[in-house]
């Protein structure tokens, strides 16, 4: 059997988290991956209930003209690899590194996501699946990279990687079940990370201006009116400060329009990697471990983690961040600054120790400070994109008359 399916994608490859959203549903795992040379031991599940749990088992093999891997080499994506595999084996996006456009990680996450959303569509569709089964899909995308990376070249680099022929992936979901999914890109939009959240800032995603809880700090740090909405920032010089796991990015922009842009190449990754040299004696816990068990909600060292986090190594972080945001100020000689917008996953943990060093620079140069709250500050990025794709993908992907 043979199905084509086309799907539109918003795709955040973040150092530590893999945020996506694929034809309006949001979809995150950790954003490793790990080599496996046989098939894991296999639980004993219904056919509906492993295409349902596929998303946290996303076992495939892989060919494709993009990566480096030899042909048909298997892997484990996200949570499956988390949970499959000794750390030593895991691999995550390397900070060292930093030139995200080169590594293999985002393109086999992004196409290992893309195949198992495929499968459990067509399940969806058909509620049957059989072994050998061959779907084709089609995928228009827009993604992002780091400040600090981004040009013309690079992004060029990066979207013909997607672009390259077709991508061979197959959904190992049980030992007598596999299905080959054919992956080809149209459309691939790459843009500055940072970039995007102004359509999240200005815009509420339905056509009208954002309003409600993003701004409730603002209008009480600066007694603005109760009723201020996104309308405010359009015309606003913005410096966003937009703190990850691997990169920070600041950004100029004036309404939609980039300005001027630096990438920083440390992020929160930094501070995790300290907690992980802290922890060696105790546990063989990797810096994607640390990310995972400070995100939930009763780990049994949760609260140690944290208390050694909050220590010097998100103190020293949020020295290293002030003091390169004042230099990027001074850098910007007679452009004025009108508000500074602070987000990011690394803005949530960072806040008590960079809010004061930030609102100093702040009240020093004469800007104003948005620091965007938690529940809105992770999805910045991806909810930009999903964004910019509900109101120009259909223009974009548009035969041409």
């Amino acid at each position: 059997m043979e199905k084509t399916y086309d799907l539109i994608v918003s795709n955040d490859n973040g150092n530590s988290e893999h945020k996506l959203v694929i034809n309006g549903i949001p979809v995150k795992h950790p954003n490793v991956f790990a080599r496996i040379s046989k098939p894991r031991s296999e639980k004993k599940t219904t056919l509906i209930e492993a295409i349902n749990e596929l998303h946290n088992n996303i076992d495939i093999t892989i060919s494709s003209p993009a990566i480096k891997l030899a042909d048909n080499t298997r892997v484990l994506v996200g949570h499956a690899a988390m949970a499959g595999v000794a750390a030593s084996k895991v691999k995550n996006m390397n900070l060292e590194k930093g030139k995200k456009h080169e590594q293999d990680l985002p393109i086999i996450n992004t196409l290992g996501i893309v195949a198992v959303k495929t499968v459990q569509e067509h399940f969806s569709e058909k509620k049957e699946i059989e072994n050998n089964d061959v779907l084709e899909v089609t995928v228009n995308m827009s993604t992002c990279l780091p400040a600090s990376v981004y040009n013309e070249v690079n992004a060029k680099i990066f979207k013909e990687r997607f672009q390259k022929g077709t991508h061979m992936v197959t959904v190992n979901i049980k030992s007598d079940l596999r299905v080959v999914v054919k992956v080809t890109f149209g459309y691939v939009g790459v843009s500055a990370e940072g970039t995007p959240p102004l359509f999240e800032i200005i815009e509420d995603g339905e056509g009208n201006y954002r309003s409600g809880d993003m701004f409730d700090e603002f209008i009480k740090q600066y007694n603005m009116k109760p009723d201020l909405d996104g309308q405010y920032f359009q015309d606003k010089n913005l410096m966003h400060i937009d703190i990850g796991d691997g990169t920070t990015e600041l950004i100029i922009t004036n309404g939609y329009e980039l300005k001027h842009s630096e990438g920083l190449e440390y992020g929160l990754g930094v501070a995790l990697e300290s907690v992980v040299s802290i922890w060696k004696e105790k546990k063989s816990y990797t810096r994607q471990d640390i990310s995972e068990i400070i995100k939930s909600k009763s780990h049994a060292f949760k609260e140690d983690i944290l208390t050694d986090l909050n220590g010097e190594p998100l103190e020293n972080l949020s020295f290293d961040i002030a003091e390169d945001v004042q230099s990027f100020v001074n850098n910007m000689r007679s452009k004025e600054i009108h508000i500074a917008v602070v987000y990011g996953g690394g803005s949530i943990l960072l806040k008590d120790h960079l809010y004061s060093k930030l609102m100093a620079i702040a009240k020093k140069e004469r800007f104003k400070l948005l620091w965007i709250p938690p529940q809105y500050a992770v999805d910045m990025n991806v909810n930009g994109l999903n964004t910019f794709n509900d109101i120009y993908m259909d223009e974009l992907t548009a035969p041409v008359s």
